[in-house]
């Protein structure tokens, strides 16, 4: 299978260098989705977030995309709360919570990083892979293997990666915030949704 991983990554000569693909913030998105769960669930409100500080790089090398490296992070402390759920006098004190020391405590861990291990994938297109990139995310102070299934667009100056995948909070010490006796909580599954936009590196 590892060998099958590598015939199918390659794109050119196995002389042709490496080729690095910086990570377009305004290009990008990645919302995260947290749901409510509870004997109560119904009147509690689920909560969608944006990452709105990140920078990263995809070292992609031309003869073998399996030896490629993915290397991103995020500002814990530029999640944003959206309005699409809540209530507007809740998004204030929403996000001061998600932000805070129950939470993510951004003070304490300000930095988010998300990075490659290994990958298998297979062609579905010209250019176009389905991607399993096997990561190490670091979210509170703990770091945890990850497995993030992408469908990879790449051309010689742009590469986009789209995937959705789903971590639990108390995987990384973080627990669920709750109310009303635990009655009402918010999920321990957490869905994120992503597209990251790569332009490579001129010269």
């Amino acid at each position: 299978m590892a060998g099958l991983a590598v015939d199918v990554f390659t794109l050119t000569s196995q002389t042709a260098e490496a080729r690095r693909y910086q990570i377009v913030l305004g290009e990008s998105s990645v919302r995260i989705h947290l749901g409510t769960a509870g004997l109560l669930k119904g009147l509690g409100h689920e909560h969608e977030i944006a990452a709105r500080a990140f920078s990263g790089h995809v070292d992609v090398a031309s003869s073998d995309l399996a030896g490629s490296q993915v290397s991103v992070t995020f500002d814990s402390g530029g999640l944003q709360v959206l309005p699409d759920h809540e209530p507007p006098k809740d998004i204030a004190k929403v996000q001061q919570e998600m932000l805070g020391p129950k939470v993510l405590d951004s003070r304490r861990y300000p930095r988010i990083t998300v990075t490659s291990r290994q990958s298998m994938a297979k062609p579905v297109g010209p250019r176009v892979f389905d991607v399993q990139l096997g990561c190490d995310l670091e979210l509170h102070g703990v770091v945890r293997p990850i497995s993030l299934p992408l469908r990879v667009t790449i051309t010689d100056d742009r590469l986009e990666a789209r995937g959705t995948t789903t971590i639990r909070q108390t995987d990384f010490g973080i627990k669920p915030v709750n109310a009303a006796g635990g009655t009402i909580k918010v999920k321990n599954e957490v869905t994120i949704r992503f597209t990251f936009v790569g332009r490579a590196e001129q010269g």
